[in-house]
């Protein structure tokens, strides 16, 4: 039997989920702008993660109190799931281009 093959993200190819966490941490947030103390905070739903899981290349930065906020209430405390889902499509794709006009 074949072992099941590894689920990998397209953006693999620009580099590792690490590498994409360091480029976000070096980013504004993406809730208020603000650039000190931004963290990388996951973004999970039923689809990419569950208890205990980090799904890679699934978060945005967030200073640590917007986290505090996210972690205390949930998502919703700061927005809706559809910016969410959006934020992390829209960081991924300029750590994209950022990683390839580098290249």
């Amino acid at each position: 039997m074949n072992p099941r093959p590894k689920h990998t993200s397209p953006y693999a190819e620009y580099g590792s989920d690490a590498d994409y966490q360091v480029w976000c941490r070096g980013q504004g947030s993406a809730y208020s702008g603000d650039t000190y103390n931004v963290i990388y905070a996951h973004y999970r739903t039923a689809n990419n993660g569950g208890v205990g899981m980090k799904p890679k290349y699934s978060g945005i930065p967030l200073t640590q109190a917007e986290h505090d906020t996210q972690h205390r209430y949930g998502h919703d405390a700061l927005m809706p799931r559809e910016w969410w889902d959006h934020q992390v499509r829209l960081h991924l794709e300029r750590w994209a281009k950022c990683v390839a006009s580098a290249a």
